[in-house]
């Protein structure tokens, strides 16, 4: 009989060690991360500390302050790391206080951001063994999520989307399995912290747990019931949101993000009407193309024509919710989103555009998910790039090569010891962790390997 709980645990595991290895120390939104976690630690304040000298163009300007135009849920979640590296880690670590932020980036994906994408590996992993009674596929699946799709790239830096996705993806598993709504409420307003377009999933998720509600046929005053523990279990996070709201931007209703477009956009709108040429770029173009970036999701597409898929509850709300975050990135102005790898205001949409690939045989979803995995990998060893194109050539000469083995070489070593190495090879650490995976999965006859 398969144990599941063994095989979430090597999921976990597997996949806190492989984002680990990764972790880059020069991601592009790095610093900015680092400047308002160390400002909120050390200061007690959002407002971006002069002494961090970050010149960023997301920052916005506040009655003679600067702040980031993101909402405070990163700053939040990583201070308790920052509070115990800075105490405790930062002593060790030699060279001047700005190598010592930086590699803060490499301390917060090790201790924060490995830890929640092993978790929420196991959430889908749980999510489509429950939908299709199929291990092997779910273990595929779960591992695609975090290494087959962009989600890979983030993991590398200092990004709000990986949690976000995280946070969407456990509210969607707690709903389908009927917990308790408060607790629903709670990852929801966490949701809220994260990210700027988390209105919209939470909008989807609230109305598949009335729908899921009215379905186990409860009665009026049980959902209302229900109804307020979800929204006690969310409001404290509101709360935060609109104090922050208002330390920023002077009004509660005005989010930083609104004020960075009346400073820097002023009179443009925020949503337009999408463009074939925007469809494209989201879709099938090497720009931001979500079918090259993540080809596995081309697997759930096709699962529409599979009858049984379509009439699945949870995957056809998983369409409606790909389907809406679809229509937001391809409707916003700045759908494009700078130096980056993907399409990346979709990625709390990346779970539920691969949950009806559940549906298809083993094999070629292992196909599928390989293929994914290694466009992906090249993407979290490279530079963020405009083309997917640019990235598998470097990928193809280079071959993988981690972030902050690149940032060990290159300015640790000649700074702090003064040791120049012209190159360094990762092959002996793949070489273990490829021994300890296989160490990992290496099962009996009556277990399932993937």
């Amino acid at each position: 009989m398969t144990d599941l709980a063994a095989i979430s645990r090597r999921i976990a595991l597997s996949v806190f060690l492989i984002v680990a290895l990764h972790a880059s120390p020069s991601g592009v939104q790095n610093h900015r991360y680092i400047a308002s976690v160390a400002s909120l630690v050390e200061d007690g304040s959002f407002a971006i500390s002069p002494r961090f000298g970050v010149s960023n163009p997301d920052f916005v300007g506040f009655q003679g302050r600067r702040y980031p135009n993101m909402p405070p849920g990163v700053a939040m979640l990583l201070a308790p790391s920052y509070w115990v590296y800075s105490h405790v880690i930062a002593w060790a670590v030699p060279g001047p206080r700005e190598m010592q932020q930086t590699i803060f980036g490499l301390w917060a994906a090790v201790t924060v951001t490995a830890p929640i994408l092993a978790l929420a590996a196991v959430v889908m992993f749980k999510l489509v063994q429950r939908l299709t009674q199929q291990t092997t596929a779910a273990i595929w699946l779960a591992f695609g999520l975090v290494f087959g799709t962009p989600v890979f790239y983030y993991s590398t830096g200092l990004w709000s989307h990986q949690y976000g996705m995280s946070l969407a993806l456990a509210a969607f598993y707690l709903i389908v399995t009927r917990r308790p709504a408060w607790l629903i409420g709670a990852l929801l307003g966490g949701l809220l912290l994260m990210e700027h377009q988390a209105p919209l999933a939470i909008a989807l998720l609230g109305a598949f747990w009335l729908w899921s509600a009215r379905q186990d046929g409860q009665s009026v005053g049980r959902r209302l019931g229900d109804g307020c523990s979800l929204a006690l279990g969310l409001l404290p996070f509101l709360a935060v949101l609109l104090a922050y709201n208002h330390d920023v931007t002077g009004s509660v209703l005005r989010s930083p993000v609104a004020l960075w477009y009346e400073q820097n956009l002023p009179g443009e709108p925020t949503f337009v009407w999408p463009t074939l040429a925007r469809v494209f770029g989201m879709t099938f173009s090497p720009f931001r193309g979500i079918f090259l970036y993540a080809p596995l999701t081309l697997l759930s597409i096709a699962a529409v024509a599979r009858g049984r898929a379509a009439r699945v509850p949870m995957v056809r709300f998983s369409y409606l919710f790909t389907a809406a975050f679809f229509v937001m990135c391809v409707s916003y102005i700045q759908w494009e989103t700078g130096a980056t790898f993907g399409p990346r205001y979709f990625t709390t949409a990346l779970p539920f555009a691969l949950i009806p690939a559940a549906y298809w045989a083993t094999p070629t979803i292992r196909t599928w998910v390989w293929l994914s995995i290694i466009i992906n990998w090249a993407g979290a060893t490279t530079n963020a790039s405009s083309n997917l194109i640019s990235n598998l050539i470097i990928f193809s000469y280079r071959g993988p090569f981690p972030g902050w083995l690149d940032y060990l070489h290159r300015d640790v070593l000649p700074a702090c010891c003064g040791i120049e190495i012209y190159a360094m090879t990762p092959f002996w650490l793949y070489a273990a962790l490829g021994l300890a995976l296989w160490l990992m999965w290496r099962t009996p006859r009556d277990d399932v390997r993937p």
